[in-house]
């Protein structure tokens, strides 16, 4: 318990400590730009922000064995099966996480571009009677993908009809709101789902086919 107070001490001290850094064009290169301690008196837990453009929250941090042991967002379905939201493909992209988690030490540039994107999964969700109506990911400079889903249907509230792009989120049992735990930013995701709509929407238009009978709900 000593050593884990120490680290996570030591982490909120650095954390605001940034350098100068010369961005390569090189493809897949992933750069942190901002972390944060969260202290939830329970769980010892950093947000990120990845090339100024992706926030990832509630990621678990342990030490095991002298050894930094970082836990990505799951969902858990209803029926007990979990589901990773976040999936790290490169080992630069892993060891660019470590590194800003151990020593506090982000990437302050103004030549960090937005993260290619390109869409990995794209499953049709075979329960029509859901809202989810598309199982997808999006992977991000071929190092990060990142689960997300395509709702579609009638508000209950409002009586209107909507469609949107549903990056991973919770629900709160105490207070029953859902809580973001990715987060694009505003006009870097703008880009992101309407790819995502306009592949659903093309979907729709050659008239569907099978998909996934994965349960989220």
């Amino acid at each position: 318990m000593k050593k884990f107070l120490f680290f996570f001490l030591s982490l909120t001290v650095l954390v605001s400590y940034s350098v100068p850094f010369l961005f390569s064009q090189e493809t897949g290169q992933i750069v942190i730009t901002n972390i944060k301690k969260v202290d939830t008196g329970k769980k010892q837990e950093v947000e990120i922000t990845i090339n100024d453009a992706i926030k990832i929250k509630e990621i678990e941090v342990t030490k095991i064995a002298n050894r930094t042991v970082v836990k990505y967002p799951v969902y858990v379905s209803s029926a007990g099966r979990a589901y990773p939201q976040v999936k790290i493909l490169t080992k630069q992209a892993n060891d660019a996480i470590i590194e800003a988690i151990e020593k506090g030490v982000v990437v302050k540039t103004k030549d960090v571009p937005e993260p290619q994107f390109e869409i990995t999964k794209f499953s049709p969700n075979r329960r029509t009677t859901s809202s989810r109506k598309v199982f997808a990911a999006v992977s991000f400079n071929k190092a990060i993908e990142i689960e997300c889903g395509i709702m579609e249907g009638v508000s209950k509230k409002t009586g209107k009809p909507y469609k949107f792009v549903s990056w991973p989120s919770r629900l709160d049992s105490a207070t029953g709101e859902w809580v973001s735990q990715v987060i694009l930013k505003k006009s870097f995701r703008q880009k992101v789902d309407d790819a995502l709509l306009k592949r659903y929407d093309t979907f729709k238009k050659e008239g569907g086919g099978t998909g996934s009978e994965e349960e989220w709900e």
